[in-house]
């Protein structure tokens, strides 16, 4: 309402202005079915997607809509009255005949419950995105590129390596994987090189708008969800945009008519896609609040234990309050949610089945929906579930990833329908693995697959992982009979890291093999003896005991003769004068050392008792020296009468 001192007279259009306006002229649309009106073929284009809005929905009840200005359309309604819509302000307010349409107002409010009505329950026919459904089906069904294939399944083909990830099955896994454009991830045993069209007819199908509504209490949340099925009640991809605008009405069926068609099946195979999304919607209004009722039980909870302390004698009738309090916060916090069917679209699109064939001419038979431009997956020979990623074998069986064996090495996949009898699988992963890929363990006569048994590195046995025995040193596998255990670690080793002692050919391995210090050969502990002076191993061939001190020395001692009586001595027992120490204190004989060389004769005939012998004495061994004209006898005798050592020189004689 405007009072009279707000009203203004309109202005009488200039010459100018007319003019201008006859030059541009105005645009009128007339109805048409579908409630599209497109584009305008003038200037005057609706710059406000409000204002195209209401225009489309007055074309679909019948009027005779007109644009005069890019923010006024003018609207002849089929009972002949004139209806002019703006979305500007300034031009509602200078002309009352024109109608303003902005959130909030009633008109708006109007023209959306009229939209909303009519959307209700709709039926709608989709035109042929394409001409050729042979073409769309060998696209859709085309087989995967080389190095492709992990969402079937495929490991031999993925990632090289033996046994298969099942929880990437029927999943988009690569970026160019066609799962992720909608279309089929099928491997092919023969590539396919035909499709022929076997039938035409028109498809079934229902999309369901539901509005999904969460109370709490903080106030209300709305979602919107759209399910799509076909008539047998399986889900499909809701149409898009570009589809419901290209989509007529179906004049042929009316929308009450088809409702009671696929609305029951729909209906059921909806239930199980709501349940997950209004769990979601619920679970998000619970922890909106569930910080803010956490904190008001806790209070609550306090009081009442504190009345609890002050009121001992009461306290049966708090702990009924309490309960009360905590079950009214409950009701209070509560979360209520519920799915409401908004509207109903019956869709009619003409379906081509094509049957898609190799060189061999069989293959799997498709259902085209030219009308969405989409192919739909044939059903698994096995399970009868739709196949979105499988293989289709030589024989044109179609199986889902579940339900299709292929060898864990090779990658060769068996048809359960071709070949009934299973994979034998490998007792150890339980991979399934082909004939030519089986193998079996010498020990066990179990079969493995190929990653898991190893051939002996010095022989030619097949061991599983039970029976084989590895080198600590570099790794090898071996069978028991090549394997030599370490006597000192337990450790096996090959023959090529096995060090067996010199003495006893006892097995043992690097670290714990001591080498001969002198000639190099491996020693046990047993058998390896210590040098006194250095410290180092040596073996008893190579050994040298010392007469003068009676240690047991390596080359390190530097042994030598005694310039005198010709045994070796140690460096140190020698000194500086190179003689040993026996013979650098040589005394006149006794009776007990004549009695050793006496013992000592019995054994060496060349041994002179009659001489005048002189007698010296090492740590080991005794030394007899005798000495006169022309000649030098020494003899180097133990206390049991063994000769070890003799040097003579000169004219020697009895």
């Amino acid at each position: 309402m405007r009072w009279f001192w707000q009203r203004r007279k309109k202005a009488e259009p200039s010459t100018a202005a007319g003019a201008e306006r006859t030059a541009r002229g105005s645009v009128a649309t007339a109805p048409r079915p579908g409630g599209a009106s497109g584009r305008l073929a003038s200037s005057a284009e609706l710059r406000d997607e409000l204002l195209r809005f209401t225009r489309d929905l007055l074309n679909a009840q019948g009027a005779r809509v007109r644009a005069e200005e890019d923010d006024l359309i003018v609207a002849t309604l089929p009972d002949g009255s004139v209806a002019r819509y703006t979305t500007t302000l300034a031009r509602a307010r200078a002309e009352d005949e024109t109608t303003l349409l902005a959130q909030g107002a009633a008109a708006l409010e109007t023209i959306f419950e009229q939209a909303s009505q009519r959307a209700h329950l709709v039926a709608l026919r989709l035109p042929a995105t394409t001409a050729d459904p042979a073409a769309l089906a060998r696209q859709w069904l085309a087989p995967l590129a080389d190095g492709c294939g992990r969402c079937v399944g495929h490991s031999a083909l993925s990632d090289g390596g033996p046994g298969a990830q099942p929880w990437l099955a029927g999943a988009p896994s690569c970026d160019a994987c066609p799962l992720r454009a909608g279309r089929l991830a099928l491997t092919w045993e023969q590539p396919p090189v035909a499709a022929r069209i076997l039938s035409q007819r028109d498809g079934q199908s229902v999309e369901l708008v539901y509005r999904l509504i969460g109370r709490d209490r903080r106030g209300r949340r709305d979602e919107w969800l759209r399910l799509a099925f076909d008539s047998a009640g399986r889900a499909l991809v809701p149409l898009s945009l570009d589809l419901l605008s290209a989509a007529q009405p179906d004049e042929a069926q009316s929308p009450a008519a088809a409702s009671h068609a696929d609305l029951a099946a729909a209906s059921a195979s909806a239930q199980e896609r709501l349940r997950p999304a209004l769990d979601a919607l619920s679970a998000l209004l619970e922890r909106r609040g569930a910080d803010e009722y956490q904190r008001r039980v806790e209070d609550v909870s306090a009081t009442h234990e504190r009345l609890r302390r002050e009121r001992p004698a009461e306290g049966k009738g708090i702990e009924a309050a309490l309960t009360r309090e905590l079950a009214s916060l409950a009701e209070v916090y509560g979360v209520e949610v519920e799915a409401r069917l908004e509207s109903v679209i019956h869709i009619v699109s003409p379906v081509a089945q094509v049957a898609v064939q190799t060189a061999a001419g069989v293959g799997p038979t498709v259902a085209v929906d030219v009308g969405r431009g989409v192919v739909s997956a044939s059903t698994c020979a096995v399970c009868a579930a739709d196949v979105r990623a499988g293989h289709v074998c030589a024989q044109g069986h179609v199986v889902c990833a579940t339900h299709r064996e292929a060898c864990g090495h090779c990658g060769a996949i068996r048809c359960p329908i071709c070949q009934p009898a299973s994979l034998p699988r490998c007792a150890l992963c339980g991979d399934a693995t082909c004939d030519a890929c089986a193998t079996t363990c010498d020990e066990c006569k179990r079969a493995f697959c190929a990653g898991h048994t190893w051939r002996c590195a010095e022989g030619d046995h097949t061991l599983c992982l039970e029976h084989l025995t590895v080198c600590g040193a570099c790794g090898d596998p071996l069978c028991a009979t090549h394997a030599s255990q370490c006597g000192a670690c337990g450790e096996a080793r090959c023959g090529t890291h096995t060090r067996r002692c010199k003495t006893c050919g006892e097995a043992r391995c690097e670290t714990h093999a001591d080498l001969c210090v002198t000639c190099g050969q491996p020693l046990c502990a047993t058998h390896a003896l210590r040098c006194e002076q250095c410290g180092k191993p040596v073996c008893s061939d190579d050994i040298f005991t010392c007469l003068g001190c009676g240690r047991a020395l390596c080359g390190c001692a530097g042994p030598a003769a005694c310039a005198s009586c010709g045994a070796e001595y140690c460096a140190r027992c020698r000194g500086e004068t190179g003689n040993c120490p026996g013979c650098r204190t040589l005394e006149a004989a006794g009776d007990d050392d004549l009695a050793a060389l006496q013992r000592a004769a019995e054994r060496e005939p060349a041994i002179n008792l009659k001489r005048k012998w002189q007698v010296g004495r090492n740590a080991l061994a005794r030394v007899y020296i005798a000495r006169g004209l022309g000649r030098d006898e020494a003899w180097v005798v133990t206390g049991e009468g063994e000769v070890i050592g003799a040097r003579r020189k000169g004219w020697l004689g009895r």
